[in-house]
């Protein structure tokens, strides 16, 4: 019994701290206002993006979409155990859209935990089946695994749903590289740096073609 009264004191603390907070942002200026959304908005600056996005969550702790922004954000910043614990959150609130689904897959992929970054992709894609970037996403995921046939057939509805997706072709071009179709290869990584020559990952691309003997 202690203890129930102790957790419910403490819920009654959070609530009133978040109404507390709710009614701050309320009565911010309007212009003031404006600015914490635009803030939580942008991506050139990750560190006021999650300050922005945090405030807000505060304010609104049961909206997912602003999760799934600060998830973004901490991303972006290299924090990704706290993106993959705001894209969960994300999605516990609403599970319906697929963009939640798709950056936790992303974040998995950038801790290599490429097992648990299937089953997100694949939600992804049920939601939005001609999503290039969730079949990517997955090929990449399939590649790292050793599956290459099921990771080919992904990356080819990547392509096919977005022919100017730069790094579908790259993924593509990895995997010709791996099952030694060397011209297909080649082929596809400079396809990646004609049609993204300034994509930030652009040089694992040349470092394709540099393991392949080939110019960019």
């Amino acid at each position: 019994m202690p203890h129930r009264r102790v957790l419910g004191s403490a819920l009654r603390r959070r609530r009133a701290w978040q109404l507390l907070c709710a009614a701050i942002l309320v009565a911010l200026p309007q212009p003031l206002r404006a600015d914490v959304v635009r803030h939580c908005n942008q991506l050139q600056d990750p560190a006021l993006a999650i300050q922005a996005c945090s405030r807000l969550i505060l304010a609104d702790p049961g909206n997912a979409d602003l999760h799934n922004k600060r998830g973004i954000s901490h991303m972006r910043n290299g924090q990704i155990d706290r993106a993959i614990a705001d894209y969960t959150e994300a999605v516990r609130l609403d599970p319906d859209p697929s963009w939640p689904y798709y950056n936790r897959g992303r974040a998995l992929l950038g801790k290599g935990a490429y097992i648990e970054a299937i089953p997100d992709f694949s939600e992804s894609l049920s939601r939005n089946p001609r999503d290039a970037l969730a079949h990517n996403g997955r090929a990449w995921a399939l590649f790292k695994l050793g599956n290459m046939a099921a990771a080919l057939e992904d990356v080819d509805q990547a392509i096919a749903a977005d022919p100017t997706y730069a790094a579908a072709y790259d993924t593509h071009g990895h995997i010709c590289e791996a099952l030694q179709r060397r011209n297909d290869a080649i082929a596809d990584f400079r396809k990646a740096l004609a049609l993204d020559p300034r994509n930030p990952l652009a040089h694992i691309t040349r470092q394709g073609l540099s393991r392949l003997g080939a110019a960019p």
